[in-house]
C-alpha cells in the first residue's frame, strides 16, 4: 500500500532541547524520497525528490512521564522538479497512533503519493 512505518524511541532522552525552547527533549529522523530504476544497481540514474524530516518534542509532565508531540517538514534544498508535501492525518492502520501523508508530485501536475505512519 506504499506505507512506511516509523517508530520513534520515546525512551531515548539523550537529546535535550535548548533553554527557552519550549521542550525538554528532541528527536528527529530523515527519510529520503528517491526515484531510481530496478536495473540501476550503481544508482547512476537515481534522483532525489526531497528529504522529509519527522521531529519529536518531548516535555516532562508533573508525574515525571514524557509527553511527545510530532510534526514533519520538507528540508530545504529539495529538487525543484518535484513538489513534496508532508501532512498529518488520521492513521489508517490499527497499530498506528499518528498518520502522515507525503505527497510527491511533478512540479507541473499531480503524480503520486506515499504514506508514512508513526506508531
Amino acid at each position: 500500500d506504499g506505507s512506511y512505518n516509523l517508530v520513534p524511541d520515546e525512551k531515548n532522552i539523550v537529546c535535550s532541547c535548548g533553554k527557552d525552547s519550549g521542550c525538554d527533549y528532541f528527536s528527529s529522523i530523515l527519510l529520503g524520497f528517491n526515484f531510481d530504476f530496478s536495473w540501476d544497481f550503481l544508482h547512476k540514474f537515481e534522483s532525489q525528490a526531497a528529504q522529509v524530516q519527522w521531529i519529536g518534542h518531548g516535555n516532562r509532565t508533573k508525574d515525571g512521564s514524557i509527553a511527545w508531540t510530532y510534526s514533519c517538514r520538507t528540508l530545504s534544498g529539495s529538487n525543484p522538479s518535484w513538489k513534496v508535501i508532508c501532512r498529518e492525518r488520521p492513521p489508517t492502520h490499527h497499530y498506528a497512533k499518528l498518520g502522515y501523508t507525503v505527497t510527491v508530485e511533478d512540479a507541473v501536475s499531480s503524480d503520486s503519493s506515499s504514506s508514512v505512519f508513526l506508531m
